[in-house]
């Protein structure tokens, strides 16, 4: 008979360029007959993660359990094997169960609402958000760091050790409670642990980040800017743009833009919904006039520029670490600060490089 373990860990802060903080201690909470749990330091909670991670009775349970994990193997590299070999059948993310079953609901907000305390209010009708502000614990563990934790204030000891009851007893309402008629939960979490195991590697791969050419960045920075002032330059030639309050950009004459764009289009352009000609970028660079294709490319540039450039800057002193979600309402995986999932082909990529000594793969799934 298998035997669920809460599971959390607290750490120093996490800061840019550093995903994976050094180690302060861990939690357990045993879900057997004496319902014990206690938080060890970081020398301890390594040796019985360990212990754990052999004894094949034993289902760890947590929430975002991949930055645990991924946690305790930067603190130990040699515990990766280990972890790699085991994740699916060993570890338990409420979180991914969380959304798992929202899609299967149908719920609109499959991202929002999914730190613990959320999952603790809704599962156990409990509130411990006041727990979880600036001033609680959650952001103050570096100061315990190599005290022994049975020394600690009893707050500090409680809110860690709380985490992992959490997590716990929300796993057992999230398998207990029926969200569909049709289907038992268990079936709606099937593939928990498939989603499981590819959270825990987007994590690293988050953690690990990605590395940037510098002079690479400098170039496209400026040839982005190029773009933007010569695609300016036409709007003004065109009598498309117009002065604007100062310090802010100039505004479109869109009446006479919609009659550039008919002409373009001879008089057959592309419309709204509503029977307006459209003036998108898309529309511009598909019309038969160069300078209005000229045009639209400052669009694009602007938009690269205060969105892909300014990441790519921060990625000039350390590598860039994205924030990968696992799972939206498709089913496939999402990337945020900045978007490395859809990376624009025409500049922007060139920034990336791999580390000395490593390549770059491309794989095409189509080929596949």
């Amino acid at each position: 008979m298998r035997t669920l373990v809460g599971w959390d860990c607290e750490t120093h802060l996490i800061t840019p360029g550093n995903s994976f903080p050094r180690l302060v201690c861990c939690s357990f909470f045993y879900d057997d007959e004496d319902q014990m749990g206690n938080v060890l330091g970081r020398e301890d909670s390594l040796e019985v993660f360990r212990e754990l991670l052999f004894d094949k009775d034993v289902v760890l349970v947590g929430q975002n359990i991949a930055y645990d994990v991924g946690i305790l193997v930067n603190e130990d590299p040699s515990l990766l094997p280990l972890v790699m070999d085991r994740y699916g059948k060993k570890f338990v993310c409420t979180k991914v169960q969380e959304q798992l079953l929202r899609i299967a609901t149908n719920d609109p907000h499959i991202m929002r609402n999914l730190s613990l305390a959320h999952l603790v209010e809704k599962y156990l009708g409990e509130n411990i958000f006041d727990t979880k502000n600036p001033d609680s614990w959650r952001l103050r563990y570096h100061l315990l760091d190599g005290i022994e934790p049975k020394k600690w204030p009893t707050d500090a000891y409680f809110y860690a050790l709380d985490d992992a009851k959490y997590a716990l007893e929300v796993h057992k309402k999230q398998h207990s409670t029926r969200v569909l008629v049709q289907h038992p939960t268990s079936q709606i979490l099937a593939n928990a642990p498939d989603q499981a195991e590819a959270a825990f590697a987007l994590r690293l791969l988050s953690g690990w980040g990605i590395c940037v050419d510098q002079s690479k960045v400098e170039e496209i920075r400026k040839a982005l800017n190029k773009t933007a002032d010569d695609s300016d330059a036409l709007g003004w030639e065109l009598g498309i743009l117009r002065e604007n309050k100062q310090g802010q950009r100039p505004s479109r004459n869109l009446t006479y833009l919609r009659e550039l764009v008919s002409t373009a289009y001879d008089g057959d352009p592309p419309r709204t919904v509503k029977g307006n000609i459209q003036t998108s970028s898309s529309v511009l660079a598909g019309s038969s006039c160069p300078k209005l294709r000229g045009f639209s490319e400052g669009d694009n540039a602007r938009k690269l520029l205060t969105t892909f450039v300014p990441a790519l800057e921060k990625g000039k002193k350390r590598p860039i670490t994205a924030h990968f979600n696992v799972l939206v309402r498709s089913g496939r995986t999402s990337c945020r600060s900045p978007n490395l999932q859809n990376i624009p082909r025409k500049g922007i990529r060139d920034a990336f490089v791999p580390r000395p000594g490593m390549v770059f793969c491309g794989v095409d799934y189509d080929t596949i």
